[in-house]
């Protein structure tokens, strides 16, 4: 058991290559309504908090804000605490008040804010790096449990839940709620939110993709779009890619019972530029650009044997000669990454007759 004067000084380490490794992040239990018993959570928050204890070696490391009502539920559900971090302590009030945090009810609630303050997107990158600082000293297979306050989990969790097409709501995050996070090499892969009552996540039926035109929804292993005159003809050409082996776009599956368009969700890592800006890797690394354009060329040489249906309708028709289908929208923010590496292209709405210098120019510019 750590005493309260001890504090967590150093949270950068070495990085261990190849590592899988999680963080079970949670809001502090129920406060104590009375000043002066003693303690900082109630009897009702402790008894919650201990109702989530796991043994003593199901957690590689402790780690608590050094406030009272932090550091219990953790000594409650770990039986121990190894560290303490000011870092978790850290009020996020410029960042978000608690009339703000109260009013919180979806993803899009938060990321709004996130991307029209600052001082909170400031705070949400400060918080994920002690998240991914923790995870780097962790052995492979571990886990670490880290106990700190609401604004500080939903924050940086609406980021990670933004880039990976996943979602915390619903909000706000109530006591002993919080995110389970997966890093693999260093990086997140995974986020879940977990519930006040155990460690299973709580599953959500629809989940904001972002786009601001698409209205795209996460549901299950599938997305949904808003579909419009062109769909049957996108349709048509993701099926002609599948039949000739491009695995770099998502299957369709036709619609839903509203008239949606459906397709194959495909998991890895994107970039919308909001509120987060592009990492610059995007634009400078080498590697990434040779591979965008390899990509984009695998498209152009799947799609000369499409013959579009008779009476297709297309978004976008390129001026000039015509000589495949486009894809019209190939960008960073149009692509699924694995390793800085784009894999998939996305967003397919824009596809429309032109040539192959159209389609390249096109993306060069965008």
């Amino acid at each position: 058991m750590l005493g309260p004067s001890k504090q967590l000084t150093n949270l950068s380490a070495e990085v261990r290559s190849g590592a899988m490794v999680s963080l079970e992040i949670r809001r502090h239990a129920e406060r104590a309504s009375e000043e002066g018993s003693g303690r900082a959570l109630s009897a009702a928050g402790i008894a919650a908090a201990r109702g989530l204890r796991r043994g003593a070696a199901e957690f590689a490391l402790v780690i608590s804000s050094p406030r009272e009502r932090a550091r219990e539920t953790a000594l409650a559900i770990a039986g121990r605490v190894d560290e303490m971090s000011e870092s978790l302590a850290a009020s996020p009030d410029e960042a978000l008040t608690q009339q703000q945090y109260d009013a919180m009810r979806s993803l899009q609630d938060v990321l709004e804010l996130i991307g029209g303050n600052e001082h909170t997107l400031r705070f949400a990158r400060q918080q994920l790096a002690i998240w991914e600082s923790v995870a780097r000293r962790l052995r492979d297979g571990t886990t670490a449990l880290v106990v700190t306050h609401g604004g500080n989990i939903v924050l940086p969790a609406a980021l990670l839940a933004r880039r990976l097409g996943t979602d915390v709501a619903p909000l706000p995050l109530s006591y002993l709620e919080g995110v389970r996070v997966d890093y693999s090499q260093g990086r997140c892969r995974a986020l879940e939110r977990l519930p006040a009552n155990g460690n299973s996540p709580v599953v959500q039926t629809e989940i904001p993709l972002g786009g601001n035109l698409s209205q795209a929804l996460r549901v299950g292993d599938t997305v949904r779009r808003r579909a419009g005159p062109w769909t049957p003809a996108v349709q048509s050409l993701l099926a002609h890619l599948e039949a000739v082996g491009f695995t770099a776009a998502p299957r369709s599956l036709g619609f839903d019972e509203r008239g949606r368009a459906v397709l194959a969700y495909l998991p890895g890592d994107t970039h919308g530029g909001w509120p987060e800006p592009m990492p610059p890797w995007m634009f400078e690394d080498v590697t990434t650009l040779k591979r965008a354009a390899e990509l984009l060329r695998r498209y152009h040489d799947a799609v000369l044997t499409f013959r579009p249906p008779p009476a297709a309708i297309w978004h976008q028709v390129a001026p000039g000669m015509h000589e495949l289908i486009c894809h019209n929208d190939w960008s960073p923010y149009n692509a699924i990454f694995r390793e800085h590496e784009p894999t998939v292209m996305l967003d397919w709405d824009h596809t429309g007759p032109g040539s192959r210098v159209w389609d390249v120019a096109s993306s060069a510019y965008t």
